[in-house]
């Protein structure tokens, strides 16, 4: 991973709170597609790389029977650990549980990945802590583009089982919408006034959306690529607290730090909506496709 940009304890949060997840019907979407079988010889596992405070890897851990998020930022790793769901079973059973781990019988099973199905830890994605061939799916959700990707694609390899898969998810922001033709067209020239200038702070670009697919692909010949879009509703100000969240905000702020862009922007989108005839609470529709890419190491 090799930009270092959500640090700080205060972007995690920011990053959990307003970061749009993916969907559970998103994910839902992407595991129809893999040829999962189950196995009575070892418990389904799937890791979430650079998984961020964890959102994705929450979503995933619903179809395995566990979960391990790696992120190389210690703060957001400690966000996703305040955000586990599935850490309640031990909380609320502790009692039982200890009670069994008196039982030789059942000692065995009192393990850290019983009590923790979904775990969150600290690691790059070109080092994976994990031994080979271990891993039923490698996934990545908005995060491909800080890694080297050659790089995470051979250790992806080393610790998927045969017949495994890679999971590369990115998101795209694209057009705002809204039910007024005319509305939708003076927010968009809004949007693209502001974002004009966002977009020469980008570190990355989605051309390389291409050359993750072009990757994954020499890997596995029989990779897949499509694109699912997903509808959210978006007051101005959330859309902005969105937007500060993106690496591109993060050095805008950097080389301007006494600039007001994004003041000026919630503004402006405000005045939009009231002009409209909505309030400043009135909201629009934002479209995030998402492009899927979907390897499958060979059986043998």
């Amino acid at each position: 991973m090799s930009y270092r940009v959500f640090e700080s304890s205060s972007i995690a949060k920011d990053y959990a709170l307003y970061r749009p997840s993916i969907p559970d019907d998103v994910t839902d979407a992407i595991i129809g597609k893999l040829k999962l079988q189950k196995s009575d010889d070892h418990e389904s596992l799937v890791v979430d790389i650079g998984c961020g405070s964890g959102q994705f890897t929450q979503s995933l851990a619903r179809h395995f029977d566990r979960a391990i998020g790696y992120d190389i930022s210690v703060a957001q790793i400690d966000e996703a650990r305040s955000q586990n769901q599935r850490k309640n079973f031990v909380l609320q059973n502790r009692a039982l549980l200890y009670w069994l781990s008196n039982y030789k019988s059942y000692s065995i099973i009192i393990s850290e990945y019983l009590l923790f199905p979904t775990l969150y830890r600290i690691s790059s994605a070109e080092k994976i802590p994990l031994e080979s061939k271990t891993v039923d799916v490698v996934a990545v959700s908005q995060a491909a583009h800080w890694f080297d990707f050659s790089a995470f694609c051979l250790e992806a390899d080393r610790v998927l089982r045969p017949g495994g898969h890679v999971v590369i998810v990115s998101t795209i922001r694209k057009t705002l919408h809204h039910d007024d033709p005319v509305m939708e067209t003076k927010i968009n020239e809004c949007n693209d006034r502001y974002m004009s200038i966002l977009d020469t702070y980008r570190l990355v670009s989605h051309d390389d959306l291409d050359k993750f697919y072009i990757n994954l692909k020499s890997h596995y010949p029989e990779t897949i690529r499509e694109t699912i879009g997903v509808n959210v509703q978006y007051s101005p100000v959330d859309y902005l607290n969105l937007t500060k969240t993106m690496s591109y905000s993060f050095k805008y702020k950097q080389n301007n730090p006494d600039g007001n862009l994004f003041e000026k922007f919630q503004k402006s989108l405000e005045d939009v909506m009231e002009t409209g005839g909505g309030a400043t609470d009135g909201r629009f529709r934002v479209t995030f496709w998402h492009d899927i890419s979907i390897g499958q190491k060979g059986i043998s």
